[in-house]
């Protein structure tokens, strides 16, 4: 028998959940040791695809070791900006939930901070609606959150942590050191990316986007751009955040509901007496790639994940703490309705809940009555915490699920060829047969590495052993609801979208339940399973990290902005590797000197605008394009111009690289009216203001960004207009230059524009410069076939470019 010291402590409080039965049979431990040899096989097959090399470590150099003292002043800032309102936030959750409950105290101040952050997001979209986002308005909510975490100190708060601190003691006290040490590197370094600047599309889209504009528009108000009319619970958090300080306060509430998380699988499994099932649960969660590079973002997934394993913790306390079932449901309803509010995906939640709680108490506690009314305490609790974000829908567009069911409802702005273009990027997993469905976990883990779906190989590794404790019926009755539901919504999920990143609130739950039953596995076994099965354990967490690692240089070079070498302008200035493309944000930089006071400007070619610091307008890969939707109104360039003057813009921004990279989503897709329309407008009224170059570090080249100002008629008469580098755009979606045939498509496009408005001039002098690079290849001999014509094209096309940007 090994020694106490070597041995997993098993001591509980409630021996009858934890209580090991006298013997395992034979086939029992067949099992359990066949399910190890998997944990092996899964980590070997793992390491040898997808893991860097060792030496992989070599490419970091951490100099200088300390970062210098502007950069310290300012991550310091950013911390405490973001924890006084998170502190407030937590003591308002403690009131709100009060007596209400009965957890201990980790439990307790885990709910409580997760039920603030719901309520500090809803004063966030409050203030949005009645147009406070002004900086005096986020101080008070500041100041507002010091009084209440001050407040709450002596009576609620302090009491709580302290209670919950030496609950956390006691826990660790009683669990084998590794998974508590590995969890923590995975935090700690999830903690450091919150202060990196922000290089995430998505986050620099909408996550940080939306609420940037929304800043700069002193409130919330409709945006052009489709994924602003998401449910947006995160990023109200995100713009106290960017209100109070910038970035990394933003960052860092997407980085504490993954502490929360992991603290509430911890509180969890302590409630039950199964001491280490909630630090590895929250390690197989955090450590997964694609959670990890989440979490180091301003994104909502891994915040979406903690709403939902709330959830679905309150729903479980809800059968075992009969005497508050009631306030559990309402609690369950609420933190449903959240995950709903972080994200439209989230919905699946809240409906897998209902369905699930309303057939176990309809059929499995023959009790249809009661069912029906804890249903619907549920449903409306959920739907009263989803109602704003589907009001706001109402408002802005016509339609509250906007842009979903638009083919129904329809909506302001609303193209059913770009919603079809949508729905393609995120259809479903195909699965065509049994095997296919059965083959899905190894599917999943070893062929979908990106981002956005990236598991790692620890839930495979755990499924069998999941399966043995199935068949031994060691999980609690309500660990296996919450299991069967989670599990079952992952499927839905699947179905509806095949990127795995989007099912991470039903895989928290899962990550659980899986490591639930590896602790009670290996419960009953001698130090040598247990030891071997952390070993296992241990290979692939490190695979995890050192994908994570090999990302960090790869992609994110984060060493150097930390450090304050450069600064967090430059950092963004850049194109790094997968992340932030064609970055405008010199050009935004200039702009913010010249745009005169109330003045806006408009980006086409790029939707990347959480760096622009001056009022703008813009539209997504998946929107209309504003020049196109003002078209339809107008009759004349004089028409156009009048549009542009009642939106206040006066400048335009083009991203010519970008916006190439990006016009095969169609956001260039213009009518012909309205190019026709936008070309002579931009002949009479636009001129070119400054180039500026995107300062690339990483790449070569110095891809051009042109700022432009709306002239006057008689001040825009006094020069020739300036190359159109939108035109050019659209004319290399519509028949680009790098093609065998691109001069013959390029006229046949052109032609019918050409004959239909003969006024444009754009059209007309493009023709006569198509039909001059036609002359020049019947003159050079080089250009005899269809190889070398293509190759010509681009080099004449490149010579003109030059001279149209000069001109």
């Amino acid at each position: 028998m090994a020694s106490k010291k070597r041995q997993f402590s098993t001591s509980v409080k409630n021996p009858a959940v934890a209580a090991a039965p006298p013997a395992n049979p034979f086939w029992f431990q067949a099992l359990l040791w066949t399910s190890l040899a998997w944990m092996f096989f899964v980590a070997w097959s793992y390491w040898k695809q997808d893991t860097p090399g060792i030496s992989l470590l070599a490419v970091f150099t951490f100099t200088p070791l300390f970062p210098q003292w502007s950069a310290f002043v300012r991550h310091l800032l950013g911390f405490g900006v973001w924890l006084v309102p998170f502190a407030g936030a937590t003591s308002a959750g403690l009131l709100a939930l009060g007596g209400r409950i009965n957890v201990k105290p980790l439990g307790r101040l885990v709910l409580g901070a997760t039920l603030g952050l719901m309520m500090l997001s809803y004063l966030v979209l409050f203030l949005g609606f009645i147009q406070l986002y002004k900086p005096p308005v986020f101080w008070a909510v500041f100041g507002a959150g010091a009084i209440v975490a001050l407040a709450g100190i002596k009576s609620t708060l302090f009491p709580v942590v302290r209670s919950a601190a030496r609950q956390l003691r006691e826990n660790i006290k009683k669990n084998y050191p590794w998974a508590v040490i590995m969890l923590i590197i995975v935090a700690a370094l999830a903690f450091v990316m919150a202060f990196v600047p922000e290089i995430f599309y998505d986050s620099m889209v909408y996550h940080l986007g939306t609420p940037r504009w929304y800043l700069l528009e002193g409130g919330i108000k409709a945006h052009n751009v489709m994924h602003s009319k998401f449910p947006l619970l995160m990023q109200m958090l995100y713009v106290l955040g960017l209100g109070l300080s910038g970035e990394a306060a933003a960052k860092l509430f997407h980085w504490v509901t993954g502490v929360l998380l992991a603290l509430l699988c911890v509180a969890w499994a302590d409630e039950e007496g199964e001491v280490q099932a909630g630090w590895w649960g929250a390690l197989v969660f955090l450590s997964m790639p694609m959670t990890q590079m989440n979490w180091w973002t301003a994104g909502v997934d891994v915040g979406t994940s903690l709403f939902s394993l709330a959830a679905f913790w309150s729903w479980a306390k809800s059968f075992q703490d009969t005497d508050h079932r009631q306030n559990w449901l309402v609690l369950t309803g609420l933190l449903g309705g959240a995950v709903f509010a972080c994200k439209y995906t989230g919905g699946v939640i809240p409906a897998v809940i209902l369905a699930a709680h309303f057939g176990i108490r309809a059929f499995g506690d023959r009790g249809i009555k009661n069912a029906l009314k804890e249903t619907t305490i549920l449903g409306l609790c959920a739907f009263a915490v989803a109602l704003p974000w589907l009001i706001k829908n109402l408002i802005h567009t016509g339609n509250p699920f906007y842009p979903f069911l638009g083919g129904l409802l329809g909506g302001e702005g609303y193209d059913a060829q770009k919603m079809s273009h949508f729905r393609g990027e995120n259809r479903g997993l195909p699965v065509n047969n049994l095997w296919e469905a059965l083959a899905l976990p190894w599917i999943l883990t070893f062929n979908n590495l990106s981002s956005l779906s990236h598991l790692g190989p620890l839930p495979l590794a755990l499924m069998p052993v999941a399966f043995v404790a199935a068949l031994r019926r060691e999980l609690p009755r309500w660990i296996r609801y919450v299991f069967s539901a989670a599990l079952i919504g992952m499927v839905i999920m699947l179905t509806l979208n095949r990127l795995t990143r989007y099912s991470m609130p039903f895989l928290a739950p899962i990550a659980l339940a899986l490591a639930w039953s590896l602790a009670r596995a290996w419960s009953r076994q001698r130090y040598f399973f247990q030891a071997a099965a952390i070993g296992a354990i241990f290979i692939m967490y490190s695979s995890n990290m050192l994908n994570a690692l090999g990302i960090l240089h790869s992609s994110h070079r984060p060493w150097s902005v930390l450090m304050g070498l450069e600064s967090p302008r430059e950092y963004l200035s850049y194109t790094h590797a997968g992340q932030n493309p064609y970055p405008a944000t010199a050009g935004y930089d200039f702009a913010k000197e010249v745009l005169p006071p109330g003045s806006k400007l408009l980006i086409l070619g790029d939707e990347k605008t959480s760096t622009c610091e001056v009022p703008f307008r813009s539209a997504g890969v998946f929107d209309i394009g504003l020049p196109a939707i003002w078209s339809r109104e107008a009759k004349s360039a004089d028409d156009l111009a009048k549009r542009f003057q009642r939106e206040g813009i006066t400048h335009i921004l083009v991203n010519l690289s970008e916006g190439r990279r990006i016009s095969g989503y169609g956001i260039f897709n213009w009518p012909d009216e309205a190019l026709a329309l936008f070309c002579d407008f931009w002949d009479s009224r636009v001129r070119l203001l400054k180039e500026i170059p995107i300062p690339e570090k990483l790449y070569t080249g110095k891809p051009p960004i042109f700022l432009y100002n709306i002239a006057s008629e008689e001040e825009a008469g006094r020069t020739l207009p300036p190359w159109n580098s939108v035109f050019f755009i659209i004319e290399e979606l519509k028949a680009p230059s790098n093609t065998p045939t691109a001069l013959a498509d390029k006229k046949a496009w052109l032609a019918p524009l050409k004959e239909k408005f003969p006024q444009v001039k754009a059209f007309g002098n493009r023709w006569f410069e198509l039909e001059q690079v036609e002359r020049s290849f019947a003159a050079q001999a080089a250009c005899d076939n269809a190889q070398n014509k293509s190759r010509c094209l681009e080099q004449v096309e490149h010579k003109m470019l030059l001279r149209g940007k000069n001109k």
